[in-house]
């Protein structure tokens, strides 16, 4: 078969005009940008498909991995997005117009499918994290089982890009970017036999894409300035005393963070490397931190056994996201996180009660806004004080404690 990107020759490869030059500017600048700025390197290009379709897999590590995916392969890239950050009235239409097409997160999208399919009919790469979301702390996690009905009914070709450092040029909770290298490898093509089950593909997937941040170029220099800043978003905890947000960055040296009630000094380094107190990594201390709470987790045990608050937050808003409008206050007070669910209090008065059977979906999108569903409702959490990587991870515990699953 003879694909319509193929017979309309290479000159806009199946773009509309505008669509085309707006692709071919965005990508001139992060061409440009990885000669002076990003230094992303890559390797493995030289085998891909050049006017075949495949789906294009990867780790999903920065907010810039579609771009440079995108700028080390010539043709154009239609990466799948979060529907919820393509909703954004000017960055959603902007990136659409470069050939992102949305995806709802965590269920069922028959129309995303159906434009993934058109794409690739169309003879177009089309770019998947199978991850469903960027990584927080520089693992590659769990991927989602939709991948492998995927592959399985589409008998796609399939490459995977892995970056291994692209985490550490500006960790997800991170407020400034690091100078370090960007590697990424590509690989493929591959093509998977009919007979392979849904469960193999995925975990053949799991293990093409498995990877932990660090720099493999050990030549290559690499600093940053400011690397604590917005840590104590991702360390909600002192992983040595575990007093909640308890962790401060250090007004006169911005790569070091202390916690205020026990003085426990941590210094992080470009490849999230803590030394100081304790000497030991990010993802480390978090761990730490979750094995202290417990499983499920509980801030405060005596609150707990008082009226099972398993987590508590004094000021809070919740904005309810209709369909196709604009986001609204929902409620605001005092929220609760319990077997019984989450709940939130003003003035004595219960606003807001959910089931944990009724939510799922918990995601931290964009601009550090954190998004969870209830049933086919969608909200955002909102608080100047607390953490959304907290109550992310409390919600997750408490919905596989109580449900089975965390999504």
């Amino acid at each position: 078969m003879q694909h319509p990107l193929n017979q309309q020759g290479r000159i806009f490869y199946g773009l509309p005009f505008w669509n085309w030059l707006l692709y071919r500017i965005v990508w001139c600048a992060f061409a440009l940008g990885r000669l002076t700025f990003f230094r992303v390197r890559s390797s493995g290009t030289e085998n891909l498909p050049k006017k075949e379709p495949y789906l294009l897999l990867s780790n999903h590590a920065h907010t810039f991995d579609p771009l440079w995916l995108a700028e080390r392969l010539y043709r154009p890239v239609c990466p799948m997005g979060s529907a919820q950050m393509l909703k954004a009235p000017f960055l959603g239409s902007f990136l659409k117009a470069l050939g992102c097409f949305p995806k709802a997160k965590y269920s069922r999208d028959p129309k995303a499918m159906e434009k993934l399919q058109e794409l690739y009919d169309q003879g177009f790469v089309v770019l998947i994290f199978p991850e469903g979301t960027r990584t927080s702390n520089g693992r590659t996690q769990k991927i989602l089982p939709g991948i492998g009905r995927l592959i399985k009914r589409m008998n796609p070709t399939v490459v995977y890009a892995v970056s291994n450092s692209a985490f550490l040029y500006q960790p997800r909770w991170a407020r400034f970017p690091r100078m370090i290298p960007v590697e990424v490898q590509f690989d493929g093509p591959y093509n998977y036999s009919d007979d392979m089950t849904v469960e193999e593909l995925t975990a053949e997937v799991q293990s093409r894409l498995d990877c932990t941040a660090h720099i493999k170029d050990r030549s290559s220099w690499a600093w940053g300035w400011k690397m604590a800043h917005g840590l104590p978003r991702f360390l909600w905890a002192c992983p040595v005393c575990l007093t909640n947000e308890g962790l401060q960055v250090e007004p006169g040296n911005g790569n070091q963070v202390t916690c205020e009630q026990c003085g426990a000094s941590l210094e992080i380094d470009v490849e999230c490397k803590l030394t100081g107190s304790i000497e030991t990594t990010v993802w480390a201390a978090s761990q730490a931190i979750a094995e202290g709470l417990g499983q499920p987790p509980v801030m405060d045990r005596e609150d707990y056994e008082a009226c099972g608050s398993a987590l508590r937050a004094p000021e809070v808003e919740l904005r309810f996201w209709p369909k196709g409008g604009k986001p609204t206050v929902r409620c605001k007070g005092e929220i609760t996180l319990g077997k019984a669910g989450l709940s939130v209090t003003e003035d004595g008065e219960v606003t807001f009660q959910a089931s944990l059977e009724d939510l799922h979906a918990f995601s931290i999108e964009l601009g550090d806004k954190f998004f969870f569903r209830v049933k086919d409702e969608v909200f955002e959490f909102r608080s100047e004080s607390e953490s959304i990587y907290k109550w992310q991870y409390f919600l997750r515990k408490w919905k596989l404690e109580v449900m089975g699953a965390e999504y």
